[in-house]
């Protein structure tokens, strides 16, 4: 009974894990709620986004930092987010 009910649990708490996660485009910042205390960062204060690592195959971003003008160093972790809204955003920065 123990082995199933591990079975259930893992992918439940997996999806409640990623679940925190959420990005926001507002007209004049980025928005990203997570674990820890969520980000704010004007799209005029990003100085750049550097990927920390990609999928082996696709080369999709999987984790990033958002660095700003002022050298903070934000983490990002683009592979909890659509394809779509990571693309966007990496637009937006350019």
């Amino acid at each position: 009974m123990l082995p199933f009910l591990l079975a259930l649990m893992l992918p439940l708490a997996a999806v409640l894990f990623a679940n925190r996660f959420r990005a926001t485009f507002t007209p004049t910042e980025f928005v990203y709620r997570r674990w820890g205390p969520t980000v704010r960062v004007p799209y005029s204060e990003i100085g750049r986004i550097e990927v920390a690592n990609v999928t082996p195959i696709s080369k999709q971003p999987i984790g990033a930092f958002i660095v700003t003008k002022r050298g903070q160093r934000l983490p990002f972790w683009p592979k909890l987010f659509p394809r779509e809204a990571v693309q966007r955003f990496f637009a937006l920065v350019r």
